[in-house]
């Protein structure tokens, strides 16, 4: 089995040589933003815990502050564990990959949603670009320059133009079909899944977790993440200032920043 984080040396934090409970008081209770000396021997049983905190978000996450959940997300997702490296690792299952990503509904849910606009982090605004645009799409896909050379976008312009325009762009819709049709079926069931996560995270109602998946929907490159978009434009469209719709146009069209 690969290791993303190898122990190196006796005195790193082993993160799966721990018992469940334990790992969860060491990720709410440790200062992230010093980087510390951690391994995971067993990606496997890692991707268990962070899958069972996940459906039980709630629960495990009430004895803490909303700066260390925000603290412990942006250290599960971000630069230094990177848990999206664990979901894209072929050699753990890809069931219990899948049942990963499905858990990620229950922290908006169960907690976000209730929390509503007296969460002050961005964790969870962050939560899809983190796994989407560094694991799942971005370069794991195409690169800018590829992109122009192959379909002819140049990114600044699409943006541009995405803001302006009424209807999907043609062009990008296009790139994203063809690039979903040429990765392999490991990769596509991962996008399909999470495309249905945040289907499920927007049609919660509340404007922080819409926000949220609307972002992870702009990131997703999913050939159907844009008319999921659409539909919400059309939806709330009278209540939408100019500012608000050139950003859900950019999310529709999979170029937003």
């Amino acid at each position: 089995m690969h290791i993303h984080h190898p122990c190196y040396d006796e005195d790193y934090i082993d993160l799966t040589a721990m018992d469940f409970e334990p790992w969860v008081q060491w990720l709410f209770t440790t200062d992230h933003s010093q980087w510390h000396d951690f391994c995971v021997s067993e990606p496997q049983k890692l991707l268990e815990y962070v899958t069972r905190l996940f459906n039980e978000f709630s629960q495990w996450v009430e004895p803490y502050t909303q700066n260390q959940i925000d603290e412990a997300i942006w250290f599960l997702l971000g630069a230094q564990l990177e848990l999206g490296q664990y979901l894209m690792d072929r050699t753990i299952p890809l069931a219990q990959r899948l049942a990963c990503l499905r858990a990620m509904y229950h922290p908006f849910a169960d907690y976000l949603c209730k929390q509503g606009d007296n969460y002050q982090g961005g964790g969870f605004f962050m939560w899809w670009d983190l796994i989407i645009d560094n694991h799942f799409c971005g370069a794991q896909l195409i690169t800018l320059d590829e992109l122009k050379r192959r379909f002819g976008i140049d990114w600044g312009d699409a943006i541009e133009k995405s803001a302006r325009s009424r209807r999907p762009l043609k062009e990008t819709l296009r790139a994203w079909e063809q690039l979903y049709r040429e990765i392999d079926p490991d990769h596509r069931a991962l996008l399909d899944e999470t495309l249905n996560v945040l289907k499920r995270i927007l049609a919660l109602g509340e404007p922080c977790c819409e926000g949220a998946a609307l972002h992870g929907l702009g990131h997703l490159w999913h050939p159907k993440s844009g008319e999921v978009v659409q539909a919400f434009i059309h939806q709330h469209r009278a209540s939408l200032n100019e500012e608000s719709l050139q950003w859900l146009r950019n999310c529709r069209d999979g170029v937003v920043m």
